[in-house]
C-alpha cells in the first residue's frame, strides 16, 4: 500500500508476522498424500488381478472343441436334398458349356476345352465364325441320382460376310452331373429343344388418357431420356399402361411403356 506521508514513488509493504509464515509451512501436503494413496491402490489391484486364475480362455477352448466335434460334413443325400443349390450349380454349368459349344472364333483350344468338360473327344466345330449373345437356363429337372437335365435358351451372332447377324432364339437341353462337393460335369453335347409356347396375348383397345395420368407418365419417362408425345394408353386392373417414345442420350428414340397407378 502507498503511505500518504511519504513520497508517492516509494512503495512500502505491511509486515507479516513470522508466526503466520511458520504455521502455513507446517500444514501437511494433503494433495501429495492423496496421489500416493491412489498409486498404491492401483498397484495392489493389478497384483490381485494377476493372481486370479484365467478361466475365460479355458471356456473358449471348450466351446471351440464342442463345435468341432458336433460339426459333420454334408453327405450326398444332404446335398441333393438342398435342391436350390444343386439346381443353380447345374444351370451354371449348362449355360457355361452352351456358350463355349456354340462359340466358334477360330482360337486354338476350343476342342480341348469342350473335351475336358465332356470327359471325351468333342465334335469338330463348323467352318464358320459365331458367338453366343446370351444363354439362359429356364428349367432344371433331376433325371436320376446326381444327373440333371437343364433347358437353356440361346441367341447366336453369326458371321454373315458383311457383318454379324443375330439369329432367332433357340433352345437346347444339356445333361449335367453334380458331385456331392458341388463339382459339375457335362455328360452329353447339347440336345435340340422346342421353346415353350407363349401364353395368348390379349391386346386391349386404347383408351382416353386423363390429363393427370399423362402428366405423371411424362414425368416418369424423363428418367430414361427426353419423352416425346404419348402414343397410346390403356388400363389393366388398377394401373395405366402408357406407351411413349423416349429419346436416350445418344439421340435414339425408343418406344417404352410407363405405368401409372390409378388414384
Amino acid at each position: 500500500m502507498v503511505d500518504q506521508g511519504r513520497p508517492a514513488e516509494e512503495e512500502h509493504y505491511e509486515s507479516v508476522p513470522w508466526s503466520a509464515l511458520t504455521t502455513a509451512a507446517r500444514q501437511p501436503p494433503w494433495l501429495v498424500y492423496v496421489i500416493a494413496g491412489a498409486v498404491v491402490a492401483l498397484v495392489v489391484g493389478m497384483v490381485a488381478a494377476r493372481s486370479r486364475p484365467a478361466a475365460a480362455p479355458a471356456a473358449t477352448v471348450t466351446t471351440l472343441l464342442t463345435v468341432l466335434e458336433t460339426t459333420v460334413p454334408m453327405s450326398e443325400a444332404d446335398l441333393q436334398a438342398d435342391g436350390g443349390d444343386v439346381s443353380r450349380a447345374a444351370a451354371m454349368r449348362a449355360e457355361w458349356f452352351v456358350t463355349d459349344y456354340f462359340t466358334v472364333d477360330g482360337l486354338a483350344g476350343r476342342v480341348s476345352d469342350l473335351s475336358s468338360a465332356l470327359g471325351r473327344e468333342a465334335p469338330a466345330p463348323p467352318g464358320i465364325i459365331s458367338y453366343v449373345e446370351w444363354a439362359r437356363a429356364w428349367d432344371v429337372e433331376r433325371v436320376a441320382g446326381d444327373e440333371y437335365r437343364v433347358n437353356v435358351a440361346i441367341r447366336l451372332l453369326t458371321d454373315a460376310g458383311e457383318g454379324f447377324a443375330r439369329g432367332s432364339v433357340q433352345a437346347v437341353a444339356v445333361r449335367v452331373q453334380v458331385s456331392p462337393d458341388g463339382g459339375t460335369t457335362v455328360l452329353d453335347i447339347p440336345e435340340p429343344l422346342e421353346l415353350p409356347d407363349p401364353p395368348p396375348v390379349i391386346s386391349p383397345d386404347p383408351e382416353p388418357i386423363p390429363y393427370a395420368v399423362a402428366v405423371a407418365a411424362i414425368e416418369r419417362a424423363s428418367a430414361f431420356g427426353e419423352p416425346g408425345e404419348i402414343i397410346e394408353g390403356h388400363r389393366r386392373n388398377d394401373t395405366w399402361l402408357i406407351t411413349i417414345p423416349i429419346t436416350d442420350p445418344t439421340g435414339t428414340p425408343w418406344p417404352l411403356l410407363v405405368t401409372v397407378d390409378r388414384d
